[in-house]
């Protein structure tokens, strides 16, 4: 019998959970919905065509402060429409190094707050 809230994704085969290897905790799931919302273009899920960020189509874009914010704007749209359970507290455009985003690498780190879960995390993406 499976135990936990989701799958992890990628799938992988779990003797422990069942079928797939499961989330064992909320936040755990949360982050990687998160994850999906901002990778997922939009109109690449079934039956919901707004669904997604869709970060990858700003990569040829200048990556300069006006893209920064229009990408700010929907990825705070998003999670508003789609993830009304966190709260975005952040975002910064630069990796751990402090390297700012150059040409056709986009890094992105989110900050979010779960206030159901008196919790907190970050999401960090490099898109390339």
């Amino acid at each position: 019998m499976a135990s936990g809230i989701s799958p992890k994704l990628p799938l992988r085969h779990s003797k422990e959970d069942g079928f797939y290897e499961m989330h064992k905790e909320a936040s755990e799931a949360i982050k990687q919905d998160f994850k999906m919302l901002v990778l997922t273009s939009p109109g690449e899920r079934v039956m919901d065509p707004q669904f997604g960020v869709g970060i990858r189509r700003y990569l040829f874009e200048p990556l300069n402060g006006n893209t920064f914010e229009i990408i700010r704007s929907v990825i705070i749209s998003q999670a508003s429409t789609y993830m009304t359970y966190i709260t975005i507290s952040g975002m910064d455009f630069a990796d751990q190094g402090g390297q700012t985003s150059s040409q056709n690498t986009l890094y992105i780190k989110i900050f979010y707050e779960i206030p159901s879960l008196s919790d907190s995390d970050f999401l960090e993406l490099t898109i390339s």
